[in-house]
């Protein structure tokens, strides 16, 4: 990399995708091709050492902004992250664009609950009130001792998976993604990083993201 012209700029994100993210980088990257842009994928915890550390320059995370300003870091809001709910192709569900909570009724739920960092607040607050909701129409998340089984349940068209928006387009980029009309949680998709860092292409790289009314 000293060999290279140009900055480089480091990201750390979590295993989500963001359209708007994407054409960020895009644009940085024809506006600024001597520079490198590098992206990778971590837990909140994972991103949060980087940035401390100084190996990250900036973060992408799916939460509450909040929880990351209160660290006395900065943010900027890329586009709000709603739940949805996942299917495979064939389930019962899978030709709805839209459902109510109502609607879950009668269905495997394979993932409701998560074991979160202090750094996924909002998303542990999200897990919690869904979950609430969950059990008022009797629908009981079914757990699985790994990951890989409760994916496996699903691509086999054995349940449905509720999660972010921006999780489900990472996860299960060939899978309908059906928007849960009933449920709203107060998470966003946003750039983190240290009021300290110096690096100039941060800030040219964040000017090309939109603001978010």
């Amino acid at each position: 990399m000293e060999d290279q012209p140009g900055e480089t700029l480091n990201i750390y994100r979590m295993p989500i995708a963001s359209p708007v993210f994407l054409s960020a980088y895009s644009s940085y990257s024809a506006k600024h091709p001597e520079d490198t842009v590098q992206i990778f994928t971590h837990t909140p915890i994972g991103v949060s050492k980087a940035l401390r550390s100084g190996v990250a320059d900036a973060g992408l995370i799916s939460d509450d902004p909040d929880t990351w300003i209160e660290l006395d870091y900065c943010t900027k809001v890329i586009e709000s992250d709603p739940f949805c709910a996942v299917v495979a192709k064939g389930h019962p569900l899978s030709r709805k664009k839209e459902i109510t909570m109502r609607d879950l009724i009668g269905h495997r739920i394979l993932n409701a609950g998560q074991s979160l960092s202090s750094f996924s607040r909002g998303t542990k607050k999200a897990h919690e009130e869904l979950l609430a909701k969950l059990r008022m129409f009797k629908c009981e998340p079914i757990n699985f001792s790994n990951e890989e089984t409760r994916i496996f349940q699903l691509r086999a068209g054995l349940g449905v998976d509720l999660l972010s928006k921006s999780a489900a387009r990472e996860m299960y980029p060939d899978m309908p993604h059906i928007e849960l009309i009933d449920f709203e949680s107060d998470l966003d998709v946003f750039l983190v990083w240290n009021k300290d860092t110096e690096n100039p292409a941060l800030e040219s790289f964040a000017e090309l993201i939109p603001e978010v009314e």
